[in-house]
């Protein structure tokens, strides 16, 4: 078997020398050795002294070729005769230290330097490096990967491979090179060792955060019933929440600021809204203020409202011990302030407003107390008439 070389092979020897039989050749730098064919004409391949210390082979009609035996690998050493580059004809071949550049000298251990791809290239193979799977096959199940193994033990050995990028075909139709790519991590279930789909890029844009088919332009999947779906977090440790959650066979979708203790709104599947016993909302404002459930600073339209207030309704109008002012006293109070008995005034309406409920409550006392005199209005009219009538009827009898 032979191994071929497209570029030419720069050895580093020490002694200078090249043996032959029991007597060693010297020759000067850049002076080589020509060998000949059985015509006697120098057949291309030379070796000689190049640079100082290199040893040069070449050859000037095309590759050279070292001939090796299946199991005899082609190896270069350095003077602690440590291998540091090998070549196996039939097994495994390796480069051992230092760093290797494909187009550059090189900074790290694997520096490939190559003109930019561009972004909207539609060509077949285009990038600057290419990691290529074969299969017999088009299988979503399978695909190319790149893996990376860091150590398993806290001693730093054992390494085991724990993360990978895999692409895989986004279908399984013919002719069809549309891709998908997962970024995956193992993990331990139930004493087996699985991969995770932590993030799963489609080719219809779609992403999905631990779920392999994505229904959406972002989709992200908990790992339990009641797990956090998705959290927001900034740099002062302000956290947010938000996921789903399993109740009798349906699906609430829960709000929550962490360290409040508990859920700050619940959806639930019939498309209700409920917020926390400790929240609030405002509209048109960022304000809410003290005490209040809801603040709207704007117009707002609904077909019913209902009150319940926690204070007593105004029956009270009506209990027989209920002291009714009169209507000389009640003129006598509008005189003096400008308002009607036990209500706010237009100062305090301005300054704190009005609350619905309890205004209602005072409009309906004044309802009943009006009612009250009323009644007693008409009592008093009916009296008054019956006096006159009796009075009528004693003049016509004189």
């Amino acid at each position: 078997m032979k191994l071929y070389f497209g570029i030419l092979l720069i050895l580093v020897v020490t002694t200078g020398v090249i043996g032959q039989g029991n007597q060693d050749m010297t020759f000067d730098n850049s002076r080589y050795i020509y060998f000949e064919n059985n015509s006697g004409q120098n057949d291309g391949v030379s070796i000689g002294r190049y640079g100082g210390n290199a040893l040069r082979i070449k050859y000037k009609l095309g590759p050279i070729v070292f001939d090796a035996l299946d199991d005899k690998p082609f190896q270069i050493t350095n003077s602690a005769s440590q291998t540091k580059i090998l070549f196996h004809p039939d097994g495994d071949s390796y480069l051992n230290g230092g760093n290797v550049g494909i187009g550059t000298s090189p900074e790290v251990k694997l520096h490939i330097k190559d003109g930019a791809v561009d972004v909207a290239s539609s060509n077949n193979f285009d990038s600057n490096l290419m990691i290529q799977a074969t299969s017999s096959s088009r299988s979503m199940l399978e695909g190319a990967s790149l893996g990376f193994a860091v150590p398993a033990n806290t001693d730093g050995g054992n390494s085991w491979q724990q993360g990978r990028i895999i692409v895989t075909p986004d279908n399984e139709t013919n002719a069809r090179a549309e891709g998908r790519m997962l970024l995956q991590t193992r993990y331990l279930n139930s004493g087996s060792w699985q991969w995770r789909d932590n993030l799963v890029l489609r080719s219809n844009g779609r992403v999905g955060v631990g779920v392999k088919a994505p229904e959406s332009m972002l989709h992200v999947a908990g790992a339990g019933s009641s797990s956090s779906g998705l959290k927001l977090s900034n740099g002062n440790n302000a956290q947010f929440n938000m996921y789903m959650v399993d109740n009798s066979g349906t699906s609430d979708v829960i709000l929550t600021r962490v360290g409040t203790g508990g859920a700050e709104m619940r959806m639930l599947p019939n498309g209700d809204v409920v917020l926390a016993e400790k929240g609030g909302v405002s509209v048109g404002t960022r304000d809410l203020p003290s005490g209040y459930k809801l603040s709207v600073d704007g117009k707002a339209i609904m077909e019913e409202v209902k009150v319940e207030l926690s204070g007593s309704w105004p029956d009270y109008v009506f209990s027989p011990g209920y002291q009714l002012r009169s209507l000389e006293e009640t003129k006598a109070f509008i005189d003096q302030n400008h308002r009607l008995p036990n209500m706010p005034s237009a100062k305090e309406v301005a300054e704190e407003g009005i609350s619905l409920g309890e205004m209602n409550a005072k409009l309906l006392e004044k309802i009943e107390e009006l009612t009250l005199l009323l009644i007693e209005e008409r009592k008093s009219r009916l009296a008054r008439e019956e006096e006159l009538t009796k009075r009528i009827e004693e003049l016509e009898k004189q």
